[in-house]
Parts: structure tokens; C-alpha cells; sequence
């Protein structure tokens, strides 16, 4: 059987994945003024990306405690992060990062919870 915390992560992954390809689609469009065949395909994935988007908004109002809001407005944040960022350098510091946490994810988090809570503290 399916749970509901499938459901959502599912649910949430494929919102995802379909706001980075509208991401990268629409960047490819701009930047590299692609042909008549292939700028109708783009066009038309733009269109079909667009709509998930906004049935996004009708999906999120299914969960009346908010869960699936707040799990996807915390991987929708973190994604555009990523895909915001500019520096090569950075992109791989991220990757970095990511396989330090899955080698010992409790040093890690240790070193981040101590960077956020001096943040907090300066703010």
C-alpha cells in the first residue's frame, strides 16, 4: 500500500523536475535562438511545463495541515537555489557538501546547525 508520505514525495519530485526542465527549456529558448523545429518543441514543452505549474496550485490545497505545502516550499526554495547559482565553483562545493553528509551525516549537520544558529544569533 501506498502511504501518504509517498504520495506527497512523489508528487512533490515530479513538481520539481518539472519546474527545473521549465527552468533549463526556457534558458535554452533565450540563449541559444534554436531553429524552427526544434523552437516549436520547446514552445510546446514550455506550454505543457507551464500547466503542471499551475495545477501545482490546485494540488497543494489537498493537504488540510499544510504538509505538502511546507515539504514542497522547502524543496521548490532549495532547487532554485541551486539553480541560481553561477559559479561552476560553487555548483561543485555543492556536490561536495552533499556527499559529505551521506559519508556522516551527523558532522555534518553538527556544522551546520552551529553556522545557522550564529546566523540567527547576528541577525
Amino acid at each position: 500500500m501506498i502511504t501518504k508520505r509517498e504520495k506527497l514525495r512523489t508528487v512533490a519530485g515530479f513538481l520539481i523536475s518539472s519546474q527545473i526542465t521549465l527552468h533549463y527549456t526556457e534558458e535554452m529558448k533565450r540563449l541559444l535562438m534554436p531553429q524552427q523545429k526544434l523552437k516549436n518543441l520547446i514552445n510546446n514543452t514550455i506550454k505543457h511545463l507551464t500547466t503542471y505549474e499551475k495545477d501545482y496550485d490546485v494540488i497543494e490545497s489537498f493537504e488540510k495541515d499544510g504538509s505538502f505545502n511546507r515539504v514542497s516550499a522547502e524543496h521548490f526554495d532549495f532547487v532554485e537555489m541551486m539553480m541560481n547559482t553561477k559559479s561552476e565553483g560553487d555548483r561543485l562545493n555543492h556536490q561536495r557538501y552533499f556527499m559529505a553528509y551521506q559519508e556522516n551525516p551527523k558532522a555534518v549537520l553538527g556544522i551546520v546547525d552551529k553556522v545557522l544558529k550564529n546566523k540567527k544569533e547576528d541577525m
